[in-house]
């Protein structure tokens, strides 16, 4: 509500992106110098944390966790970055803002790949996919995207690559009725028990937070899942379902209809408007919160505040188109300014 209230034209909206790509680089040029150097022993003050965690087959190596303390929700937040950047980076007013666009997308880019997280790798192919199929890069811009690719490939570590093949591996078993590694089966069988636990209780669910007490009640009848512990849905949309029915789940909706209408109607807006910069900024956002919830498809809320802080921009953006069409019709109003005063916009009416 407080983001909300505050965010009330274009300019304190792209000041907000740029903050979040600000704070993007803190994590990430922390999180990128702690995995050059190694040293995964110092935490430099809680943004630079790590853990060893499972890579592929036996293999387990450190996994880059920033100032979340899990690696996987840590490159959620990441593949948010990321497409801002990417915009700014094409659509920036100044040479600095470009440059600084660049090294946000570099160290996040990087920082991402360090988190060895799989379904944060799918999240983001298809927010970018989406951008690529809106905006379709020039020849020449492909080209040296594509020569970069291949210069930077011999840097991705053999374990990432490795640990990406088994996401096709694991596909391929599913259908085949083959052997998944433990992680695989642990999602799998949570996202079973969700379901289950959705069916049982379709109205109001089982209660907030009560999905990791019912889990090995449920998931000793599945059978996929050795590890005998608590375990969470990892799936927003199964825990949602699985703890709040179809009344939490239907009102989860009606917040997600919300939030992409408003960033619809006030890119539209701002297109009509000739705000293209800004317009591109409103839709990179809306691209950067797909991912998010792309993402979510295999991991649960475990950190909702980044959620609510990304709904919070997205409904003060709604507000944005409003106040920037108001912003027009004014004779005395100065770009930017944000308009409070109910009976000034009466009186020039």
């Amino acid at each position: 509500m407080i983001i909300t209230i505050i965010l009330q034209s274009s300019h304190s909206l792209r000041r907000t992106i740029w903050a979040l790509l600000a704070a993007g680089m803190l994590m990430g040029t922390v999180s990128l110098h702690q995995q050059i150097t190694g040293s995964f022993h110092h935490e430099y003050w809680g943004f630079g944390q790590a853990e060893i965690g499972h890579i592929t087959g036996k293999s387990s190596d450190y996994r880059l966790t920033g100032p979340i303390g899990d690696p996987n929700f840590y490159a959620q937040i990441l593949l948010v970055l990321i497409p801002l950047a990417l915009d700014r980076l094409r659509y920036a007013s100044t040479a600095f803002g470009r440059i600084a666009a660049a090294y946000a997308l570099f160290v996040c880019s990087w920082t991402f790949i360090f988190t060895f997280s799989r379904g944060g790798l799918v999240a983001l192919a298809i927010a970018l996919g989406i951008m690529l199929i809106r905006r379709p890069p020039r020849p020449i811009i492909l080209a040296v995207s594509l020569l970069v690719m291949l210069l930077v490939l011999p840097w991705v570590p053999a374990e990432y690559t490795a640990r990406i093949t088994t996401i096709f591996d694991a596909a391929s078993s599913l259908v085949d009725e083959g052997e998944t590694d433990t992680a695989m089966r642990g999602r799998l069988s949570e996202n079973l028990v969700g379901l289950q636990i959705f069916m049982d209780h379709p109205l109001l669910g089982v209660g907030l937070n009560n999905y990791p007490v019912h889990y090995r009640r449920y998931a000793q009848h599945i059978g996929l899942d050795l590890r005998h512990e608590d375990r969470s849905a990892h799936n927003l949309y199964l825990q949602i379902a699985a703890e709040t029915g179809l009344l939490g789940l239907s009102m989860f909706g009606l917040l997600l209809g919300v939030m992409f209408h408003g960033l619809r109607q006030t890119y539209l807006k701002l297109t009509q408007m000739g705000k293209t910069n800004d317009a591109e900024m409103v839709m990179s956002f809306l691209i950067a919160v797909v991912g998010y919830l792309m993402a979510a498809v295999f991991l649960h809320s475990a950190y909702p505040r980044y959620f609510w802080l990304l709904f919070g921009i997205a409904l003060a953006t709604a507000h944005i188109g409003k106040t920037e069409q108001m912003t027009q019709r004014l004779p005395d109003a100065r770009p930017g300014e944000p308009i409070q005063d109910a009976a000034y916009i009466a009186y020039h009416r």
